[in-house]
């Protein structure tokens, strides 16, 4: 066989290269989105709590400046909510609460009727629980007042001042009643008079004849 057909088959001595294991890329992508969605969870869970927390608060803030004279609902609200935002405004009103229920209970019982006609002039909210309580006293008061002098003059002083009050009716009534015991007594003066009148006329003509 020709030298020039035969196949070497010399072996190959030349070292063979390992090849370089790649990085699991997509491992670190999984693990980096896994991390940052349990963080962006972890985060969106505490910040739902707390913009609840929040609304909360302000739902609770309202109930306070609606009609609420509670002064019990206003101590609740600071001990809730240490380190709200209406802390200020909350401690105000909770203050004028306190006066208003106080100066209440100091003059109730009083039968001045300036005390409350005071009253309405410090405390002019219509919508407190004491408004309607203290003009029904100054109505109670002005009729006794009335009451005790029993004069045309005095039960018309208390027509021009409570026109629609509780004894408005009742004041009319003794009003026509005065007048008529007037009337009565005036004819009662007019008649005598003119009885005293006869009688002197009927003496002097006694006296001409005798």
């Amino acid at each position: 066989m020709s030298d020039a057909n035969h196949t070497s088959t010399r072996p190959n001595n030349r070292p063979t290269r390992n090849k370089k294991s790649k990085p699991p890329v997509i491992g670190c992508l999984v693990t980096f989105f896994l991390i940052l969605l349990i963080a962006g969870g972890v985060g969106f869970y505490f910040w739902y709590e707390h913009q609840q927390e929040i609304d909360q608060e302000e739902r609770d803030f309202a109930v306070l400046t609606g009609k609420n004279y509670n002064t019990a609902d206003f101590e609740a609200f600071l001990e809730h909510y240490p380190n709200s935002i209406h802390r200020a405004e909350v401690m105000e009103r909770l203050a004028a609460l306190r006066r208003l229920h106080a100066t209440w209970h100091n003059i109730c019982n009083s039968q001045n009727v300036q005390n409350f006609r005071q009253f309405l002039y410090n405390f002019p909210d219509t919508e407190s629980e004491y408004y309607v309580q203290c003009l029904h006293k100054i109505d109670s008061l002005d009729w006794v007042n009335a009451c005790r002098r029993m004069t045309v003059a005095s039960l018309s002083g208390y027509q021009q001042l409570h026109p629609d009050g509780e004894y408005a009716m009742a004041a009319a009534l003794a009003i026509d009643s005065l007048r008529e015991a007037e009337a009565r007594q005036r004819e009662m003066m007019a008649d005598s008079a003119f009885l005293q009148a006869q009688i002197h006329g009927a003496l002097a003509d006694t006296v001409a004849i005798w």
